[in-house]
């Protein structure tokens, strides 16, 4: 990441709905943070964040991941030009700007063929309206054919892939069809092709601070969150701040983490700088071992 942005980690805008969430965007941009995740679909967050945006005159510091052409309400796809770009308008006229930094489609449809979807993404950042392009919770498989599309076409690089990555792997089929997570495969792309990969659910939706999360429910989560507990006790450290060191400095991971609490907000950041907890973070990698082999993988069929 660049920009002037000193955190490192994107800040995801899904809990920030009303003008209280001022304060969590107030806190993330006074300590650095510069990177803010937002969609079509997180309720008013785009509006709320276009509010502060203008109340605060720091546009032009920050930059704007906007995600759009979501499923409809039945879950059916919604990647056509019309959709995309009806997304997209409705996107710049609530967030108050003229163009975003980078928009990317909020899922796939592995029915379309990547070379129309290509188009669309390369007409976006023709006509102004992003300035790069991404997807989310798309295959490392169909990834690799955008990005041929792309090249072949002459359109413009693939900036990022947001797609699930976390502590805790995924024991369930998830309730939002066609979510994708970073598997080895996809990581390994990111390293070869120069695109980070937006690790969004960066916390595991608060599994490890001993929030219900019925898709992370298993044996082995509860091992791995034993385990961080451990560790962070030893290290006389919060469990969730060895979490949000070790999301911060995986390779080709850029994590988004996402508050409605302005001091957690601090305290994720503190925790994500700070060069001392890389000690308990070896030693959580240390002690999970070939555990950690298949961190953030999807069972089949979710």
């Amino acid at each position: 990441m660049s920009s002037g942005q000193d955190v490192p980690f994107v800040l995801g805008t899904g809990s920030v709905e009303n003008e209280d969430a001022y304060a969590v965007l107030d806190a993330y941009f006074a300590a650095g943070g510069r990177y803010l995740d937002t969609a079509r679909v997180y309720g008013r967050a785009e509006a709320v964040v276009g509010s502060w945006l203008a109340d605060r005159g720091v546009r032009g510091d920050v930059v704007l991941l906007v995600k759009g052409g979501h499923p409809d309400s039945r879950w059916r796809p919604r990647l056509s030009r019309a959709a995309v770009f009806d997304d997209a308008r409705a996107s710049l006229d609530d967030l108050g700007v003229d163009s975003v930094d980078s928009y990317l489609l909020h899922r796939d449809d592995p029915g379309q063929p990547v070379d129309a979807i290509a188009a669309v993404l390369t007409e976006l950042v023709e006509s102004g309206i992003a300035r790069a392009v991404g997807v989310s919770n798309w295959s490392s498989e169909r990834v690799e054919l955008l990005l041929d599309a792309l090249a072949r076409n002459g359109g413009p690089p693939v900036s990022w892939v947001s797609n699930y990555f976390g502590l805790a792997t995924v024991a369930a089929p998830s309730p939002y069809p066609g979510v994708r997570s970073a598997v080895p495969s996809l990581v390994d792309l990111a390293r070869r092709s120069g695109f980070p990969v937006l690790a969004w659910s960066g916390l595991s939706s608060g599994y490890f601070d001993g929030r219900r999360a019925a898709i992370f429910e298993s044996a082995a989560n509860a091992a791995r969150r034993d385990v961080l507990r451990s560790v962070a006790e030893r290290h006389g450290a919060s469990p969730t701040a060895v979490l949000a060191r070790w999301m911060s400095t995986r390779p080709a991971i850029v994590a988004v983490f996402g508050s409605a609490d302005a001091d957690h907000v601090v305290e994720l950041i503190s925790a994500a700088r700070d060069p001392r907890l890389d000690d308990p973070v070896a030693d959580l990698v240390s002690t999970l071992g070939e555990a950690m082999d298949d961190i953030g993988d999807f069972p089949p069929g979710a």
